[in-house]
């Protein structure tokens, strides 16, 4: 299988996400063109560092660290053997079960890319590599011949289908390594788990207690719905949802490995089917907006459900991995115009204000918190509500109908 290369050098600096034109139109005038064209970038690229929440049942954040650094020994080492400077985790400045893992810092490439062995892999191949993962076979679509293991290669990615396994193909030169994530897929299993820090913030913003009961609505994979049990101390009621069995099964599984046994609503968590226009990196995005508009109609069938479960007083809080207003902002206007919910703050609060002009006023963009991938904070793109309601939703149908 062989390769060729051309003389077109695009970096991953250079590098943006393009969309549609009718969601180009969309987001840039939601967002105004220069915040829209730094999301479009940052969406494109990992962010820089792996954030790691811990399992406090088994563990505290302190051992971890210490067992984490452990577990990057021979990461480092193969840093130092190439002048680099080594990593370290760190406890989370804010977050008392987050442990962060810094990618180590891109250099120029010390190699000749018209000369070293190349290999082509396609686009979910391509975005793991960035996370810190290896590469499978399952991933690749050409290679160069007589590759060993442990030669050095360089990765490319094809975003465009064109490569065919085994065919030639042209290919765009970037001239910097990208950040280099530690591999951590299977480190320390069961005393932590690798999620986004938005992610992490959504279970303390909802704080559920000791002898709670909890319903977590679209719980799959099950890292959120974990972390509920986790601050419960094991201890309530957490009945965790999915449309999908397999998916049911795969988090029985999981929470079986991990010694959770509550798993079987004063509370509930709604992170619904979203865009995920906030995950990262994330090299192509084809949805149009019309493909777009059938997430909020859905978010919006799940949003009536779990206000119709939850107890009046009890509290509801949503979240998305999307940066699209009409499953944030707007859908968080829909909910306090249809139903009795109350926007109340949050803690903590790591993220930044919601965006104006999309149907919340500035008092209640500011209860809303919204993680932008373009921030300093170097985030996944976030968004988090959180509601109490105030009366029966029966009761308010009926007073409506009078």
């Amino acid at each position: 299988m062989t390769s060729s290369v051309d003389a077109m050098t695009v970096g991953l600096d250079e590098f943006f996400l393009a969309f549609p034109d009718d969601v180009e139109a969309f987001f840039t005038l939601a967002y105004g063109a220069t915040h829209w064209g730094a999301i479009k970038s940052a969406l494109a690229r990992p962010p820089a560092y792996t954030s790691v929440r811990v399992n406090t049942l088994v563990t505290t954040q302190d051992k971890l660290v210490v067992a984490l650094n452990a577990a990057l020994v021979d990461f480092n080492a193969r840093l130092q053997a190439q002048g680099r400077p080594t990593i370290a985790a760190v406890p989370h400045s804010s977050l008392s079960d987050v442990v962060i893992v810094p990618s180590a810092p891109r250099v120029t490439a010390p190699v000749d890319a018209t000369t070293t062995k190349k290999i082509i892999v396609d686009r979910l191949c391509g975005e793991a590599v960035l996370r810190g993962s290896d590469i499978f076979a399952r991933g690749v679509m050409c290679a160069s011949s007589a590759l060993n293991a442990g030669d050095r290669v360089l990765v490319y990615v094809d975003l465009d289908h064109s490569a065919t396994r085994g065919s030639d193909a042209e290919l765009h030169v970037g001239r910097k390594l990208c950040a280099d994530a530690p591999p951590l897929n299977g480190v320390l299993s069961g005393h932590m788990y690798m999620q986004n820090t938005p992610s992490s913030v959504v279970a303390h913003v909802l704080s559920p207690q000791p002898g709670d009961t909890v319903l977590d609505m679209c719980a799959a994979p099950g890292g959120k719905t974990s972390h509920l049990a986790t601050l419960m101390q094991n201890r309530g009621t957490l009945i965790a949802c999915d449309r999908s069995r397999r998916k049911v099964l795969e988090m029985k599984a999981f929470f079986e490995s991990v010694n959770l046994s509550i798993i079987v609503p004063i509370k509930i968590l709604l992170d619904p089917p979203c865009s995920a226009l906030g995950l990262r990196p994330r090299l192509v995005h084809a949805c149009n907006l019309t493909e777009l508009e059938q997430y909020s109609n859905m978010q919006r069938n799940f949003l009536w459900a779990a206000v119709f479960l939850l107890k009046p007083g009890g509290t509801l809080v949503y979240s998305t991995c999307t940066v699209n207003p009409k499953e944030n902002e707007q859908m968080v206007a829909h909910a306090l115009d249809a139903y009795p919910l109350e926007l109340v703050g949050q803690n903590p609060v790591l993220g930044e204000p919601g965006l104006l002009n999309q149907g919340l006023s500035a008092d209640q963009a500011a209860k809303v918190q919204r993680f932008d991938p373009a921030s300093a904070s170097d985030t996944m793109g976030f968004f988090c509500a959180k509601f109490v309601k105030t009366k029966s939703i029966r009761e308010t149908t009926s007073s409506q109908n009078n």
